[in-house]
């Protein structure tokens, strides 16, 4: 039996038209697959795997940044930074490799510093910032969260992107050239890592104000 040429086209079309389908089907499996487990990884947030810094508004970030790269710890806590209700909350952030399913923010460390720290549910979000903030992903994010009798730590629905600079970001700014060829791509000024906010650590307000330990 003999096809056509616009036969034997349609069938080649038809399967590599399935074909696309099928690997894009298998890529969006595993991006909701590494994003479960990266937000899954807050239930292992210990004092061992966790770089914990207190976060001011006159902090100098860079060596935060710095100390946490260095310190080869998986996570960066900034220890009860914000107050939500009656709890107080660590975020919890790390770096992720993978492709994953994020809530896009251009937050920054410089940025965050220098939030409102306490929040009442209350309130309309809103009333915090306004939906075109750089802060409002992050805030939304705090006031999606439901606390559930003596949870020790809550992630969100999707990681929280968050941008930070550290020393690696701020040496060699510009290009190099050796004549009209480019030998060295030099960082540009204001360049940032970007990390990940998966969630936070929450212990009720009345423990932090006894002192009681933040992770045992």
């Amino acid at each position: 039996m003999e096809y056509s040429i616009d036969y034997i086209n349609e069938k080649i079309a038809f399967w590599e038209q399935k074909k696309k389908y099928y690997l894009e089907k298998m890529e969006e499996e595993e991006i909701c697959e590494n994003t479960d487990k990266l937000l899954k990884k807050i239930f292992s947030v210990n004092g061992a795997n966790s770089f914990i810094v207190s976060l001011y508004e006159n902090s100098k970030t860079v060596p935060i940044i710095d100390n946490y790269l260095d310190s080869g710890k998986e996570f960066l806590v900034f220890k009860d930074f914000f107050k939500l209700d009656n709890y107080m909350l660590s975020p919890i952030i790390t770096i992720c490799n993978k492709s994953i399913r994020i809530l896009k923010s251009a937050l920054t460390i410089t940025d965050m510093k220098k939030m409102t720290c306490w929040y009442n549910t209350s309130k309309r979000l809103d009333w915090y910032y306004d939906k075109k903030s750089r802060e409002y992903p992050l805030v939304s994010c705090l006031f999606a969260l439901t606390p559930i009798g003596n949870q020790r730590a809550l992630h969100f629905e999707y990681p929280c992107q968050f941008n930070a600079q550290g020393s690696n970001n701020r040496t060699g700014y510009g290009n190099e050239f050796c004549g009209e060829d480019l030998v060295f791509e030099g960082t540009k000024y204001g360049e940032t890592t970007t990390f990940y906010i998966i969630g936070v650590l929450i212990r009720p307000y009345d423990d932090y104000a006894k002192g009681i330990s933040l992770i045992p």
